[in-house]
C-alpha cells in the first residue's frame, strides 16, 4: 500500500458519472477526505500517469468535472504540469496535475526509481505465498495475496 502526494498542485479535480445521483457525486470528496469510504478499487486499464488520450476518454466518460482547486483539467497549466495522474474507480475518478510527486510507504518514500523493483519483489512473495498455502511452510494468511489475482501467470 502506497500514498501519492502531489507537490505543488496546479490541478485538482473529482470526476463522477453523470448518472450518479447528485448527493453521492457532491459527498463521495468529502468523504474521502474524512476517511470514511471503505475505499474503491481503480477500473482495470483506468489508472495513467502518461496517456493523455486515456486522461481525455476517462474524464469525458464520467461526464461531471468538479474542479476544487487549480485550473480545470487540460487547461494550458495542468497540460505543462510535469506530473500528472489520471484514474476511474467505478462510478468516480480524479485528475491532478502538479509539480512533482512523492510516494510514500510504511516504510518511508519510494523513489520512483524503485517501483519496478519493489512491484517485482511484491509478485515474487505472491508466487511464494501461494506455492506454500496449505503446506506446513504455509504463510500466515496474508489478505492482500487472497484478494490479488494476476492478471497474466
Amino acid at each position: 500500500m502506497v500514498a501519492l502526494q502531489f507537490r505543488n498542485p496546479v490541478s485538482v479535480s473529482f470526476l463522477s458519472d453523470e448518472n450518479l445521483p447528485i448527493e453521492e457525486a457532491h459527498s463521495w470528496p468529502q468523504k474521502l477526505h474524512n476517511d470514511e469510504t471503505d475505499g474503491f478499487t481503480c477500473s482495470y486499464g483506468f489508472f495513467t500517469f502518461v496517456d493523455d488520450a486515456l486522461m481525455q476518454e476517462i474524464v469525458s466518460e464520467l461526464g461531471t468535472t468538479h474542479t476544487v482547486f487549480g485550473t480545470k483539467p487540460f487547461s494550458p497549466e495542468f497540460n505543462e504540469s510535469p506530473v500528472k495522474i489520471c484514474f476511474r474507480a467505478g462510478d468516480i475518478g480524479m485528475i491532478i496535475g502538479a509539480e512533482s510527486l512523492r510516494i510514500l510507504s510504511h516504510e518511508g518514500e519510494v523513489l520512483l526509481s524503485e517501483v519496478e523493483e519493489k512491484n517485482r519483489q511484491w509478485w515474487s512473495y505472491w508466487k511464494q505465498y501461494w506455492q506454500v498455502k496449505d503446506t506446513a511452510d504455509a504463510y500466515p494468511i496474508d489478505y492482500a495475496c487472497e484478494v490479488t489475482i494476476p492478471l497474466q501467470g
